[in-house]
């Protein structure tokens, strides 16, 4: 794999928040070998500030994974990439192609690359040693079984505004994968406010506009669990009070690569996740109404979303 680029592209320098241009170069044969060879390729789905930064980084500590951060825009304004809206095997080996490459340099934020240039790496510093004393300066795996792409919210909006058949989608192509974890949706809402980025779940008006924040988060959540009910082996969720080793052997599985007990353990040095925000008594109740309905009818989840309650 580390054949798709020049030896500089592998070692990470100068800013932090932008690296080198990789070049994409031809799709040769090797490569395509190379994408055969993959043995999951995920998705991340729903909602933006949903501890998907953290998810993937820890994803990209495991000896073969390999991480997109971002790149939608670049991504699916170009049709022979977007293997979502109009499925064919070639625009799915275009995709992984321009994946695999650009995931080895790019920059911070929407324009996308390496995900060691995301927020929850680049300023995480025991993240940044611990990969740093296991793999140095290398931008990508000497042997990559599963692609990942952290492009949670624009994808979710990409597969319903283009009305994709996830049933024919998934029967067509074997080694797709989607993935959400779940924060507190209270605080999800919350920090989709704050920053602005609330403009990918819609528009909304000043006026309660946190509440109708958090009703289009639970509707993505809620949209991505029925799917991980219908397809068990093709989605995977986790809740955020839960994240435990268990929790990344499971994620392993999922993405058909090796339960490495170096990840494990490095994995559960970065696994910490901060307190949370203060919620108004009417938030609380719309965050419950929510629940209820959503999941009146699947006792076990809702119990675990009227978790963050406690």
């Amino acid at each position: 794999m580390q054949r798709l680029i020049s030896k500089a592209m592998q070692r990470l320098r100068g800013n932090k928040n932008k690296n080198e241009e990789p070049q994409l170069g031809p799709l040769t044969d090797e490569i395509r070998q190379q994408i055969n060879n993959l043995n999951s390729v995920c998705l991340f789905l729903g909602p933006y500030r949903n501890l998907t930064t953290l998810t993937a980084s820890v994803l990209f500590l495991h000896p073969q994974c390999q991480v997109l951060n971002h790149a939608g825009g670049r991504i699916y304004s170009q049709s022979e990439l977007d293997f979502l809206a109009d499925y064919s095997e070639e625009k799915f080996i275009n995709f992984s192609h321009f994946a695999l490459v650009m995931s080895q340099g790019g920059e911070r934020g929407s324009y996308g690359g390496s995900i060691k240039l995301a927020h929850a790496f680049a300023d995480h510093d025991v993240m940044s040693r611990v990969y740093e004393e296991r793999y140095g300066n290398a931008l990508v795996k000497d042997e990559v079984l599963s692609l990942v792409w952290k492009e949670s919210n624009l994808t979710s909006n990409h597969l319903r505004q283009n009305n994709v058949d996830i049933d024919q989608l998934l029967a067509g192509n074997k080694k797709l994968r989607f993935l959400m974890p779940v924060r507190n949706p209270m605080d999800c809402a919350r920090s989709n406010q704050r920053t602005g980025i609330k403009k990918y779940l819609g528009e909304f008006e000043e006026e309660n506009e946190l509440a109708a924040i958090l009703e289009r988060v639970m509707d993505e959540m809620a949209w991505v669990i029925a799917l991980a009910q219908k397809h068990p082996s093709r989605f995977f969720y986790y809740f955020q009070n839960e994240l435990s080793q268990d929790t990344l052997r499971d994620m392993a599985a999922f993405l058909d690569v090796a339960v490495d007990e170096r990840w494990l353990s490095d994995a559960q040095k970065v696994m910490e996740i901060t307190g949370g925000y203060e919620h108004s008594l009417a938030i609380i109740e719309t965050y419950k109404k929510e629940i209820e309905k959503y999941f009146s009818d699947m006792p076990e989840i809702k119990t675990r979303f009227e978790a963050f309650l406690t």
